[in-house]
């Protein structure tokens, strides 16, 4: 099974300029899934206390940022941008990543992951 995903960014709250982080590749091994997916049902016992908590944010730095499609046939190493503030967002029923381009006050976030790809993911090859 082929673990690595490409995941569109380009959504800031800054009228969509992305600041050349165009792509995020992250390899989601079956350990990720299943960390991700304890980490919704985590989320889930905090809301059963709490109803207002929306999402929770763990550090992380699993993925890299690219300006262009770093499937293009060069090496993805090269070509990755430099982000900070790297953070996996999780909510009820997705997970997406965010970060800082380099030196900018603004958040660049990834489209979603679901429930039911994590789950696929999240099986042992």
């Amino acid at each position: 099974m082929n673990r690595d995903y490409m995941l569109g960014t380009c959504s800031s709250l800054d009228d969509n300029e992305c600041f050349g982080l165009d792509y995020f590749r992250i390899n989601i091994t079956a350990e990720l899934a299943q960390r991700i997916l304890r980490r919704i049902e985590m989320l889930k016992a905090v809301k059963n206390v709490d109803p207002s908590c929306f999402e929770l944010v763990f550090w992380d730095t699993h993925g890299d940022y690219y300006s262009g499609d770093p499937e293009g046939g060069h090496d993805p190493g090269k070509h990755a941008k430099s982000t900070e503030c790297e953070e996996m967002v999780v909510q009820d029923d997705v997970a997406y990543w965010k970060c800082r381009p380099k030196d900018c006050n603004v958040f660049i976030m990834t489209h979603d992951l679901s429930v039911e790809q994590l789950m696929v993911l999240s099986k042992e090859d």
